[in-house]
């Protein structure tokens, strides 16, 4: 009976070496912690690596599979890798045990774009363990010693990977050749890095497909956040109803995981779970590409304006605010700096006459080239002035008020110098003989140079003298000249007048203490400015005199003021009064014979209410001003046509005696 017992385990593991070499292979956990757990072609590192491995599945349920994993590897050429991979495993009452050396080449296209191709060569030994046997102590069937019991043969693994930058693609035949068998189980791996944080973190997330075409595809799916390169977790899922977590960390050289792997209902019930530690020391820098401990840093300084280059100086500092280093853009913006990789530093860029540039650049623990590129904006631009004519005075002020800029055109009229941009200013230029100019501009906000042309226009002079009209006496007076723009200038003068003008038609307004405020227009053209005398007349005042000063105009059988010629005709009154405070005036109104002779005596006395008003509300005393309605009793002339009418609806002012 034992030996049928025994008969029928030989038989299963014989069908299971034979046939089911797939389910053999271990399903590690831990295999994006270390590549060569599965794949050959990660015999080619950057640097040397040994580790140690335990995987122990199904804890808890008698039989179930331990393997203990043991390698090393790492380059010795520019392209080439040797590594060196043990691996233990027993199940039930079978013990395989298998060692493989492995050769690896990569074929680098770019630092972040290269191809990995690896083979491993060794032997693998299955070897019944009897003493797992109750009750069997005695194994002499030659078929049973020979064919299983103590069996060793060949073993041959492949794998390539390929990466380009943070992509890995993995293709593995773990078993590619074994007890002379090929075997067509493979893995299919798909992970990509994702920095975070300028490098402080890193997620991998990955997938995995392994199967033959005799045994159903299994998928799993993993996702692992690292820190600063030293913590990690990890979380998966395997589609035999697996959940599977990890963590691991990095100290001085070494590399320290855990993977717990929870299985389904089933398997759930007879164990507690799957466990695999596993060690890694990694040593000695690589042959081919030791890892960089600084980036190619590279960037462009560039004007904000018109985007050319800018000599700036561009200077590093830590976190602590320590300078650590200092470089130039050359002549066409370029700067390039080395500074030490998984770093952040503050970058400042200056130049002069540029507003300065602070900022913050990181540097990740994998990034070994790294732009930064800064645009400046100019403190100010270039204002380019031309004056007509030359020599000119010429004087800028800012918003402010006060002066940034004073010269004098050349001869050509042009003069320069720089202003801010976006920024508003004041342009005061002056030559003698010309009409000083004033007027405000805004600088562009994207051009380098702003130009500006500024014309002068020539004084015409304007002379001549105001006199009394009794005596011939010059009189002092005030000049109130306006025009045609509405502009009024002012000036006093002591009977002679000499004032300088542009070409333009102007009106002319002559008043002054004691005599009669007059208007005069003038028409002044280059033409006509020599021979052009302006002779002015004025009316002395005196008591019980009547003076004219215009119309006044009211609407319709109203005492409503009825256009701006009116008020100016009242404004005149004013200047008067004001020149002369120790006038007084009757104010007298009149109207023509039509309409009832009562409401037209009040119609009159109203309308000259309403001047006295006026008259009043510019700050003339009230006490100065007597207001007399006569109605239609004293007519200038017969009310025997509309224009007689028109002349006797009127409004006269009187000296009081």
């Amino acid at each position: 009976m034992k030996k049928i017992y025994l008969f029928f385990i030989v038989a299963f593991f014989s069908l299971a070496i034979g046939k089911l070499n797939a389910q053999e292979f271990a399903n590690y956990n831990l295999y994006m912690q270390n590549g060569y757990l599965y794949n050959p072609a990660h015999t080619f590192d950057n640097m040397f690596s040994a580790y140690l491995n335990s995987h122990i599945q199904w804890v808890g349920f008698d039989g179930a599979p331990r393997v203990n994993t043991f390698g090393i590897h790492g380059p010795f050429s520019k392209n080439m890798g040797l590594g060196l991979n043990i691996v233990n495993k027993k199940h039930g009452i079978m013990n395989n045990f298998a060692g493989q050396l492995s050769y690896g080449y990569r074929a680098k296209f770019a630092d972040d774009n290269y191809l990995t191709l690896g083979v491993g060569a060794g032997f693998i030994n299955d070897k019944l363990n009897s003493a797992d046997v109750t009750g069997i102590t005695d194994l002499t069937d030659p078929a049973l010693v020979n064919n299983v019991y103590d069996n060793t043969s060949v073993l041959v693994s492949a794998g390539l990977s390929y990466y380009f930058k943070g992509l890995e693609a993995q293709l593995v035949f773990p078993q590619l050749y074994e007890r002379k068998i090929l075997n067509t189980y493979m893995l299919g791996i798909l992970s990509y890095d994702l920095m975070l944080s300028g490098g402080t973190w890193k997620l991998k997330p990955s997938v995995l497909v392994r199967g033959t075409k005799t045994t159903p595809y299994q998928f799993e799916g993993n996702l692992m956040g690292e820190w600063n390169n030293t913590i990690w977790l990890q979380a998966g899922y395997r589609s035999s109803n697996a959940l599977i977590y990890s963590a691991g960390v990095s100290f001085n050289g070494f590399k320290l995981g855990y993977a717990y792997q929870m299985d389904n209902d089933v398997l759930g019930l007879a164990s507690s779970g799957t466990h695999e530690i596993q060690l890694i020391y990694k040593f000695g820098d690589g042959l081919l590409d030791r890892k960089p401990t600084t980036t190619n840093l590279s960037g462009t300084v560039k004007n904000q304006l018109d985007g050319g280059p800018v000599i700036a100086d561009v200077i590093f500092y830590d976190e602590t605010g320590v300078e650590v280093l200092r470089t130039t853009s050359n002549d066409k913006g370029n700067y390039k700096a080395d500074l030490p990789i998984g770093k952040t530093y503050k970058v400042e860029v200056n130049a002069p006459n540029f507003y300065s540039v602070n900022d913050i650049v990181a540097i990740g623990e994998e990034e070994t080239n790294k732009t930064y590129d800064a645009i400046l904006k100019p403190k100010t631009t270039s204002f380019i002035g031309i004056t007509e004519p030359g020599n000119a005075t010429v004087k800028l002020y800012d918003e402010k008020g006060t002066i940034v800029y004073t010269g004098k055109s050349d001869n050509d009229g042009n003069y320069q110098t720089a202003l801010e941009p976006c920024k508003t200013y004041k342009l005061e230029v002056s030559v003698d003989g010309y009409v000083t100019k004033s007027e405000t501009f805004t600088m562009p906000c994207d051009k380098m140079e702003f130009e500006k042309e500024t014309d002068l226009e020539q004084y015409l002079i304007l002379k001549g003298s105001v006199k009394n009209k009794a005596t011939g006496e010059l009189m002092p007076a005030k000049l109130t000249i306006t025009n045609a723009a509405g502009e009024v200038t002012t000036s006093t003068v002591t009977g002679t007048v000499e004032e300088q003008l542009v070409e333009g038609k102007y009106t002319i307004q002559v008043s002054g203490k004691g005599f009669v405020t007059l208007k005069e227009t003038v028409n002044l053209t280059k033409a006509t400015a020599k021979d052009f005398f302006l002779d002015v007349r004025v009316t002395p005042l005196a008591a019980d005199q009547s003076f004219e000063l215009g119309q006044v105009n009211f609407e319709t059988n109203k005492a409503i003021i009825k256009d701006s010629a009116s008020y100016a005709v009242l404004d005149e009154l004013v200047t008067v009064m004001t020149d002369n405070p120790e006038l007084s005036v009757t104010i007298s109104g009149h109207t023509d014979n039509v309409g009832d002779d009562a409401k037209n005596l009040k119609l009159s006395q109203d309308r000259a209410d309403a001047c006295k008003a006026y008259a009043v509300s510019k700050g003339i005393s009230a006490n100065r001003l007597i207001a007399t309605g006569y109605g239609e009793t004293i007519p200038l002339v017969p009310n025997d046509t509309a224009a007689n009418k028109a002349k006797n609806r009127r409004v006269e002012f009187k000296i009081v005696e």
